[in-house]
């Protein structure tokens, strides 16, 4: 989701006023009906407005799963889950056995690594490590390329 220049100003303005952003603060504020951020919730249609409730409660609920297996020592791990291609969540090792979904997993793992970086990279305590991740990323990006 985009948000422009008016509704970004509007969060700011949430956050200087508490010092912390919440949900609630921007759900309360955009039912005002001069509020910037109104036009990203649907307050004319309580149908629509449940139903996307519903579907983000699914999402966490669909997110939460953890499937344990047990190989021949009986160890067990954790089998995540991938949110692939828009359509659904899917089994790792459906992921990684399939090379289409596959390269997507690879490409979002490096743009979730690459935003991590952005986002921590004035923090001198972690130089070290977003100058780690950035030298994966690049190694990574070179094996790519043919």
């Amino acid at each position: 989701m985009r948000l422009n220049k008016r509704q970004t100003a509007e969060l700011d303005r949430l956050y200087a006023k508490a010092k912390v952003l919440t949900p609630e603060a921007v759900v309360r504020e955009s039912r005002k009906r001069s509020s910037a951020l109104r036009s990203l919730f649907h307050w004319d249609d309580d149908a629509k407005a449940a139903q996307i409730g519903r579907i983000a409660i699914a999402r966490d609920v669909i997110a939460s799963v953890r499937v344990e297996r047990s190989n021949s020592k009986t160890q067990t791990f954790d089998v995540r889950m991938y949110h692939g291609s828009g359509k659904g969540y899917r089994s790792i090792d459906d992921v990684i056995t399939t090379e289409q979904l596959r390269s997507r997993l690879i490409e979002d793992a490096l743009r979730d690594l690459e935003r991590f970086a952005a986002r921590y990279e004035t923090i001198a305590d972690l130089s070290g490590i977003v100058r780690g991740v950035r030298s994966v990323i690049r190694k990574h990006r070179k094996t790519e390329t043919p």
